[in-house]
Formats: C-alpha cells, structure tokens, sequence
C-alpha cells in the first residue's frame, strides 16, 4: 500500500498547532484507596507501584501525569492504529471532544464483548477528558489533498494493515513527531498520533472535566459532571453489514 510516489524523502509536512482532547478512565486513584486506610497510605503504595511499571519516554520528565503516561506503555497485541508492538507507543488525541469519546465508546463495546460471561447489567464508570496544545514544524498530514487515495485505507476501521505500513515508514524516516489522520469512528473528525512527546507543548493539561460513563450492551453514554452535555452511542455506529462489531487489528 506503501505508494513510493507518496510516501519518500520529498513527502511534504504541514505546520500543526490546535488544542486537542484524550480520554482515560478514572479507576488507579480509587482502586489504591479502597485498599489502604488513609492518604498518606496510598501515596506510599503508589510509589511502589509506580517503581514496578515501565519507565517514562526521554523528554517527558516535566509533564503531567496524564500527558506522558501514554508515552509509557508498549502497544497491546495487535499494536495501535500506526505503531507495531516493536515501535515505541503513540500519543493518540482528538481534534473534538465528541471524537475522543465516540472512539472511547468503540473500547466499552469492545470490553462488553470481549466478557466470557455476558453481562447483562449497565457499568458505570467514570472517565477524565482533558486537553493540550499540541505544536509541530513535523506533521503527516493525512487529511491533506496529496494522500486522498490513502483516507480510507489509514482510518479502516476493521484493520491496521495498512496504517502500520504507513506508521513504520514514518518512524524510519525520522523527523515526523505527529500524524494527523480521520477518525475510524467518527467520519467528520480528526485524531492525532503523536510519536514524540516535545509536540505537547502543555506541560499539563489545559481543561480537565469528569465525565460518567453508563456501558450497556446496545447504548454507551457519556455525561459531564461540569456542564449540561451529554452523549449517546450506539453499538449498530460501530458494526458492519451483518451486525458484527468491527475490530481492528
């Protein structure tokens, strides 16, 4: 899929710079509290914790937790979207709020799924959703006119054959810190998969929201705890012609 008429030395790179948006799930803080008796307890098994975890990417010594933690992690079996089990981990941001949490969504129907006992009843979870400034002389800009022939084949939402092909080629040539490509789960919005942390200039986030979420088999949804919005997805949004969920990889 790699076209050497598109993808070499002479492949242009845009100027980047917008506020974009993640989405975590709020479980470490809560999960080590309900095992200790007071905060200071915590803060100790924390940093046991933390000793035993990968260490964090060079260049991401003075960020937020939450911004470089994502740095931190090898990619899962199948590897992310544009990196390999043998890359270093991508950034992964939305250019919209409502992007990150209808891909977030995708992941709740995937977990429902993926139970080997079906489970019937809602979850109810609670995620961050926050924001920083992402800023680079150096990004791939898929969504530009040059790489029209390639949307579709980078944002499939059923394989990262082809967007591992182009994210490899990415990592060799060097210089890329950031890819800017559509979203596999919402067509009229734009993700980002950031190679090197010095492209988030926040050193912590700029906004910082908790939102609920309610996981059922056939509806996710989302609602802020700071502002009257809400979201709903469906899992039909995330299926293909015969009804199955599809599943990259």
């Amino acid at each position: 899929m790699l076209d050497a008429a598109i993808f070499n030395d002479d492949t242009p790179l845009t100027n980047y710079r917008e506020t974009v948006w993640r989405v975590v799930e709020s479980q470490e803080e809560a999960a080590t509290l309900s095992v200790v008796d007071d905060i200071n307890e915590q803060s100790i098994l924390e940093a046991l914790l933390d000793d035993v975890k990968p260490v964090y990417r060079p260049g991401t010594e003075s960020m937020h937790y939450l911004l470089k933690t994502a740095f931190r992690y090898p990619p899962l079996k199948w590897g992310s979207r544009f990196g390999t089990r043998l890359m270093p981990s991508y950034y992964y941001a939305s250019e919209l709020p409502v992007t990150a949490l209808r891909e977030c969504a995708y992941y709740r129907f995937l977990f429902l799924q993926d139970m080997q006992q079906p489970y019937l009843e809602p979850i109810r979870s609670e995620y961050c959703v926050f924001s920083a400034l992402v800023a680079s002389e150096y990004c791939l800009d898929l969504e530009q006119g040059h790489f029209a022939s390639i949307h579709d084949h980078v944002s499939d939402p059923s394989t990262y054959q082809d967007s591992q092909l182009v994210g490899r080629w990415a990592y060799e040539r060097g210089d890329i810190e950031l890819i800017r490509f559509r979203s596999a789960r919402h067509r009229n919005g734009a993700n980002l998969a950031i190679s090197e942390p010095r492209a988030i200039r926040s050193r912590k986030p700029k906004v910082q929201e908790r939102w609920l979420c309610l996981t059922k088999p056939q509806v996710v949804s989302f609602s802020s705890r700071g502002a009257e919005v809400s979201y709903v997805f469906s899992l039909s949004d995330y299926c293909d012609e015969n009804g199955s969920l599809m599943r990259a990889g």
